[in-house]
């Protein structure tokens, strides 16, 4: 009877947000674009007749973009609140999709130039929120169940956005569905800029400290930066597995359930930080986490199916959203609150380079070595990942 009533509970506690309820709400709608983009990408490209190899050059251009101005506009948000860059992000990005969807062809200059500016595009929900629950005045158990809440938001958008991306293709093209998703996302980031809490500016530290060098700050850190090599290459696996994913399907005659595969890798990292996200609470955890993030990654090299690729991915998907979870706690416990919104980006750009990074190598391993060269290649380059987790354990628990 106890274990039946604790599972609910911890479910509910890891869905609920500590605070701010209706603008968490607006701040999973807005995001929504973010973890459709580069799936979206992969099936405009192969609709289109391109190669795995291109769209994950494209994939790579789209993060690229990211990486270069996302910083930029986290500095942004840090002077001067989140309400312009939210609300102008909001309106650009549909833009660019829909140019990005129907002025563009494979293996063009202009489409890849578009995938670039779509990055830059991209609307800085997860800093604003990532910052804003360093800002609110929050018990140290109340923030890090935050963070926890962010990592299960983000399994749970990659469940429900592949599923999305299937819904919506109902419109005829995983183009068409880009854009409306696209036009989703940018509303909902127009009405989180809007509010009266993303209008908050951090405030300047004792330096006075607000022009562009804020940008690179963060950098200074030694340990800020093994946590960002740490999760650039995390990051690298888990793109190569999301491309190999449909390379695998379309090799096994059903192109059709990519959603559905993809929603079960989802699923099985949301099981993992609802059941064990209290656990992860310093970087002593990291480097295991990371050893067996790096072991789960191997498991769909025993899938012969689609239906085992899902199974195999839903259990070695457990540990994907915890070391998420940890990598943010660490985010807040090693940069100053002045430097959040502006570390928050940081991570969350250098994620996305990494998949980046990911989508490219997978792209082109897919194409000359098969998906089982991919996984092997995803595996190891997680259990590379140990490195920088193992030395940041030990510079940051130094007594």
């Amino acid at each position: 009877m106890s274990t039946a009533l604790w599972l609910p509970r911890r479910v509910l506690e890891a869905l609920m947000p500590p605070a701010e309820p209706r603008l968490a709400l607006m701040s999973f709608v807005a995001r929504l674009p973010t973890f459709l983009v580069t799936l979206s990408l992969v099936l405009i490209v192969r609709e289109q007749g391109g190669t795995f190899t291109w769209a994950g050059l494209l994939s790579a251009n789209y993060a690229l973009g990211v990486v270069i101005f996302g910083p930029v506009v986290a500095t942004s948000v840090s002077r001067h609140g989140g309400k312009w860059p939210m609300r102008l992000t909001g309106l650009a990005f549909p833009l660019v999709s829909i140019a990005l969807v129907y002025s563009s062809s494979p293996r063009s200059l202009w489409q890849a130039i578009l995938a670039f500016v779509l990055g830059a595009a991209l609307p800085p929900t997860v800093a604003v929120m990532r910052s804003l629950w360093g800002q609110l005045g929050l018990a140290d158990s109340k923030v890090r169940a935050a963070y926890t809440w962010e990592a299960t938001v983000t399994e749970l958008l990659a469940v429900t956005s592949p599923a999305l991306l299937a819904v919506l293709m109902l419109t005829g093209s995983a183009g068409n569905a880009l854009i409306l998703a696209a036009i989703t996302g940018g509303s909902a980031a127009w009405l989180v800029g809007g509010s009266d809490v993303s209008t908050r500016v951090v405030e300047p530290d004792s330096t006075g400290r607000r022009h562009l060098t804020a940008t690179f700050t963060p950098l200074l850190s030694p340990p800020f930066v093994l946590l960002l090599v740490a999760m650039l290459v995390c990051a690298a696996a888990l793109g190569m597995t999301a491309l190999a994913i449909p390379a695998f399907v379309d090799t096994h005659g059903d192109a059709g359930v990519s959603g559905a595969v993809y929603a079960a890798w989802g699923v099985g990292s949301a099981i993992g930080v609802v059941l064990l996200g209290s656990a992860v609470v310093s970087s002593r955890s990291l480097p295991w986490l990371v050893l067996i993030y790096a072991a789960g990654t191997a498991l769909p090299l025993v899938a012969s199916t689609n239906v085992a690729l899902a199974v195999t991915l839903a259990i070695g998907g457990a540990p994907i959203a915890l070391v998420s979870a940890c990598e943010l706690t660490l985010v807040n416990d090693l940069v100053p609150k002045v430097d959040l919104p502006v570390a928050f980006t940081w991570a969350g750009t250098i994620s996305l380079l990494g998949e980046g990074i990911g989508f490219q190598a997978g792209g082109a391993l897919a194409e000359h070595v098969g998906t089982d060269g991919v996984f092997i290649g995803a595996s190891c380059i997680a259990l590379a990942a140990m490195i920088p987790a193992i030395v940041l354990a030990t510079i940051t628990n130094r007594d």
